[in-house]
This record gives structure tokens, C-alpha cells and sequence, in this order.
């Protein structure tokens, strides 16, 4: 084997191109020779770009990280599994943090509350889920309503097909 030298290509650089003089019209001073100004993705404001930043600031850089986690975080328990894992950590952290944890709850469920009116007694409350009545008593009242409702569909239907059946005999 012969020992000849390893020629490695040499590696073409732009041409660097001279910075004019900035006028008002023309963009500041604070580009850089080869980055064109970038806008930011959370407040739209021009920044001179290092690389692949998408944001000017620490601000926006915390705000465009909270919103990607947010995606992510969204895709991750879309997977059953994962969101059996999720469940299961939340489970062991919660009797640590219980006081805090029904705190922001309670406060996030009164922000969201629309009072509704109950069916029976015309009372007004705040429903928790797809609740129709405003207590325990309404809510068997409710149920008896229903269950006579049914009976008497019932009733019609049954003895309108025996009425048919006897008329045909």
C-alpha cells in the first residue's frame, strides 16, 4: 500500500457581501452579514435569528415551549397506554397535593358553572355534569315521572295489539 496523503475538498464559502450604510428605509443595523431578519412565531416581532431560533426573546421562547409541550403532550395520551401511565402517576401524586389539586378544581368549575333550572320544582342551581334536578327528592320524583311515562307507552302499546289481535279473530 502506498502512502498517499488524504485530499479532503475544501469547503466553498459565500461570498461575504459588504454592508451598506442603513438609512431609515433600509433594515437596522443589527443583521448580521448572511441572516436575513426573522419574525418571531409568538409575537410577530423581527429578530436577527441565531441558527434555527423561531422566537426574539426568553419571554416568547417560555410561550412557544409551554405551547409545544401542550401539542405534544396531547398526541402522547391520545395512545391508550400511555394514558394508563399518565392516569397512574396522577393517581400517586394526588394524595400529596390533594388540598391544591381540589382547590384549582373547585376554581375551574365555578369559572365554567351556568346555572340551570330544575325540571320539577323550577329551582335554580349549578349542575354538576348532565344533572336535571336540583336535589335527591327531585331526582326520584324525576325517575317516578319516567317510569309512569314508560308504563303507559307500554300499556297502550300492548293492549292496542291484543284489540287488533281479538278484532281479527
Amino acid at each position: 500500500m502506498r502512502n498517499t496523503p488524504i485530499v479532503r475538498a475544501r469547503r466553498r464559502r459565500r461570498p461575504r457581501v459588504e454592508q451598506a450604510i442603513a438609512t431609515p428605509e433600509e433594515p437596522p443595523s443589527w443583521q448580521s452579514l448572511y441572516a436575513q431578519p426573522k419574525e418571531c412565531v409568538i409575537c410577530g416581532g423581527q429578530f436577527a435569528p441565531n441558527g434555527s431560533t423561531k422566537t426574539c426573546s426568553a419571554e416568547c421562547h417560555a410561550e412557544h415551549h409551554k405551547r409545544r409541550r401542550k401539542k405534544i403532550n396531547a398526541k402522547y395520551t391520545a395512545n391508550p397506554a400511555n394514558r394508563n401511565k399518565t392516569n397512574a402517576r396522577r393517581r400517586k401524586n394526588y394524595p400529596a397535593n390533594r388540598d391544591k389539586i381540589n382547590a384549582d378544581r373547585r376554581a375551574r368549575t365555578a369559572a365554567n358553572a351556568h346555572p340551570k333550572q330544575c325540571v320539577i320544582d323550577g329551582k335554580w342551581f349549578i349542575p354538576k355534569g348532565k344533572q336535571k334536578t336540583c336535589s335527591p327528592e327531585c331526582s326520584k320524583a324525576l325517575a317516578a315521572k319516567g317510569q309512569a311515562r314508560r308504563a303507559r307507552k307500554w300499556r297502550r302499546k300492548y293492549y292496542a295489539t291484543r284489540q287488533i289481535e281479538q278484532n281479527a279473530m
